[in-house]
């Protein structure tokens, strides 16, 4: 097949586009710092941190020592938090020229005395604090879908999803258990991984895997390749969910218990079976049972709804820090929660319902801001 030599064109503009939004974050940065703190000594020490801080984003890679790396995530949602913050600065200083350009007063001029800059760094610096912490401490989020798809005599099933644990040579053991223990107290029936937990290639018998054994269930613990299996390598990433104790699927389905579980690979993946064709294989194992798609992505093209009950994915991490969902949001098509899908008429399902997740931790700068990392439960519970 040909392709056009400009296919690939935005890709080639990329290093240029990063390389600008860093240098205008650091720039930004500085300004606004001596806005606050005016002219003096400390600007060149200052200076030189924001020269090196740019240096080791831009230049950072595997081939770092792990505390490079990892200073460099610090340092990359230092900025980033700062720079949000400020923004909505920006915003009430415009709302404030407007006003008294329009009915007159002094507000713009107040929010840009020193004074005032000053206070949103320490506003900015306690963000960053909690933006750490709310990315560390995944909270649980509760759903609960009513279903005549339940077989007599089960009155529900409780499912755990979790995606987007990005596992990185910095992930420590204990951030591991603290997901485990999480999922082991709700005491669920099932366990689904919905893409991407590795960032890297990890032993399959390494201490990771073995945390991730420990998550109990009854019927089943499944997962399903995210994009940064591709990134990661695609094989060792099989491998290593795989010795975590996942049941893989790759456009195949499984039961799990009273319901059925089908599964596809991330798009980037590449040579995927395709969402109709993986429902295919969960309506052979059972017509009638409650039909569970898992795939990375949100993505329910209209060929597959009303062939399942409930898909699920991540992925989209929220957008991480806010406002980025609602860009997120546009960007993906769903937002994150639960969307009801109507049928087609003529479809097995009246209605088929996408849950998008925030994600169980991060990708990247270790921060997330207004949009918590979490665990979800999914109740299933057979109609009345």
């Amino acid at each position: 097949m040909h392709h056009d030599k400009d296919d690939h064109a935005p890709m080639r503009f990329f290093p240029l586009i990063f390389t600008s939004v860093i240098v205008g974050l650091h720039l930004y940065m500085f300004l606004n710092l001596r806005r606050a703190f005016g002219g003096g000594w400390w600007q060149l020490p200052v200076a030189i941190v924001f020269l090196l801080g740019m240096y080791s984003i831009y230049f950072r890679g595997r081939s770092a020592p792990d505390w490079v790396n990892h200073a460099t995530y610090l340092w990359r949602g230092l900025i980033i938090i700062l720079a949000d913050v400020f923004l909505f600065r920006e915003l009430f200083a415009g709302i404030a020229w407007f006003h008294d350009r329009v009915a007159g007063g002094g507000w713009h001029r107040l929010l840009a005395s020193p004074g005032l800059f000053r206070m949103t760094f320490v506003l900015a610096l306690v963000a960053y604090g909690w933006s750490l912490f709310e990315a560390a401490h995944p909270v649980i989020r509760r759903v609960r879908v009513v279903t005549d798809r339940l077989p007599d005599g089960v009155d529900s099933v409780r499912m755990v999803l979790m995606a987007d644990i990005h596992i990185t040579p910095w992930t420590s053991a204990a951030a591991l258990r603290r997901i485990v223990d999480m999922s082991n107290r709700e005491d669920p029936d099932i366990v689904v991984m919905a893409g991407d937990y590795v960032d890297g290639r990890y032993d399959p018998a390494g201490w990771q895997a073995v945390e991730l054994r420990h998550l109990t269930h009854r019927f089943g613990k499944v997962a399903v390749l995210g994009n940064h299996a591709l990134y990661s390598g695609r094989e060792p990433s099989i491998q290593f969910i795989r010795g975590a104790g996942f049941n893989l699927l790759r456009g195949d389905a499984v039961r799990a218990g009273p319901i059925v579980v089908a599964g596809v690979d991330d798009p980037q993946v590449g040579g995927r079976v395709e969402i109709p064709d993986a429902l295919d294989e969960a309506a052979a194992l059972d017509p009638d049972a409650f039909r569970l798609l898992v795939s990375h992505r949100p993505e329910s093209p209209e060929a597959a709804i009303g062939r399942f009950d409930l898909a699920v994915s991540g992925h989209t991490h929220g957008g991480q820090i806010w406002p980025v969902r609602y860009i997120v949001r546009l960007m993906n098509g769903f937002p994150q929660g639960m969307t009801v899908l109507p049928a087609p008429a003529g479809r097995e399902r009246v209605e088929s319902r996408q849950y998008v997740t925030n994600g169980t931790r991060f990708w990247g700068p270790p921060v997330r801001f207004l949009t918590p990392a979490e665990m979800t439960v999914i109740d299933l519970v057979a109609e009345p």
